[in-house]
């Protein structure tokens, strides 16, 4: 019995013309995934407020401090020992969208603080969002690219000097590594 090779659906992703290709090409997975977190899983709406967690030191003290009311929708690309710090400045009915896990595979949530808040906990990775969704959360993306809403710090190299490159990296600041033939 022959067994079928997995079948990949190609999702094309226009680029608009006057964009940095290189932004355009480090915007095609980072960006669209914390972007796709926010709008299409995280459904957030004007006035609420945002936690995007990627900062481990003197977390609880931060998170109360940044907002002491707590947060309406928690984008989390670490988890780990993490999350439960998160969780427990939620807003009562926050959303928590499980983006990464940098921080470590497993956590250790506490029962009341995510039943007592009434949390919404969501997975979230591209495999499982339509292409559609995708796509259109890559224009949105581009357009405010265009319209200089923000911006991505860039270390660009040549394929030929990626060895190198990748000894800058790890000695300086991060940042999204754009790599040309």
């Amino acid at each position: 019995m022959k067994i079928p090779a997995r079948q990949c659906s190609r999702v094309d992703f226009p680029v608009p013309a006057g964009l940095d290709p290189g932004l355009a090409a480090a915007l095609g997975v980072a960006g669209l995934v914390g972007w796709v977190a926010l709008d299409h899983r995280g459904h957030l709406q004007t006035g609420e407020t945002v936690l995007v967690l990627a900062d481990d030191q003197a977390i609880d003290a931060a998170l109360a401090a940044a907002v002491p009311g707590g947060y309406d929708l928690i984008i989390d690309f670490l988890w780990g020992a993490l999350a439960p710090h998160a969780m427990n400045h939620a807003s009562v009915g926050a959303r928590y969208i499980q983006v990464g896990s940098s921080a470590g595979p497993t956590s250790t949530i506490s029962a009341p603080a995510f039943r007592n808040k009434a949390l919404t906990l969501v997975g979230h990775g591209l495999a499982g969002t339509p292409a559609e969704v995708r796509r259109s959360a890559y224009a949105q993306l581009m357009r405010h690219a265009i319209d200089g809403k923000f911006t991505v710090d860039l270390e660009r190299t040549r394929l030929d000097d990626i060895s190198q490159t990748w000894e800058h990296l790890k000695a300086g600041p991060p940042c999204k590594l754009v790599v040309t033939p």
